[in-house]
């Protein structure tokens, strides 16, 4: 899938660099996802979405939807339970904003009902996590990588 728009009759207009952006964050997130390296995944879809405006609706759900999945999926390969507390989070957050983008109507776009049932499962999940850590609070927990151990100094060589 790329992000770009169609191309139209009309003549061509010039690139949208942000959306040109967007596209090689999202390009970068499929060729992490094929590597199975999902946390790069979500960071690069993470990436795109931020950047995509409101307005551009089906693309951003699209984005957001495959972003849950790498989340998902960085949780299943053992990632820690902040994935699934991002993914809480994004979802609940996009459906604000279509409501607030859409009003009344909101409730009748099919990424809306996909937004739902995918929160429903998620929080579904984190009911799960919360048996067995009660202490587990997804307002505390984050996504963030630890920064890297820095290398050990090595002595020169006489």
């Amino acid at each position: 899938m790329s992000l770009a728009t169609p191309a139209a009759a009309a003549p061509a207009a010039a690139p949208d660099p942000v959306l040109e952006a967007v596209n090689r964050r999202y390009q970068e997130g499929l060729a992490a996802r094929d590597a199975g390296d999902f946390v790069t995944t979500a960071e690069s879809f993470t990436a795109a979405y931020k950047d995509i405006p409101p307005r551009s609706r089906e693309i951003r759900a699209s984005v957001l939807f495959d972003l849950v999945d790498a989340r998902r999926n960085a949780f299943a390969e053992g990632e820690g339970p902040g994935q699934i507390c991002e993914s809480e989070r994004l979802l609940a957050d996009y459906l604000v904003e279509v409501k607030a983008l859409l009003g009344a109507r909101a409730d009748k776009v099919p990424d809306t009902r996909k937004a739902r049932k995918l929160l429903a499962e998620v929080r579904k999940q984190i009911a799960a996590l919360k048996v067995e850590n009660p202490a587990l609070d997804c307002a505390a927990t984050t996504v963030e990588r630890p920064a890297p151990e820095p290398e050990p100094a090595t002595a020169p060589e006489p």
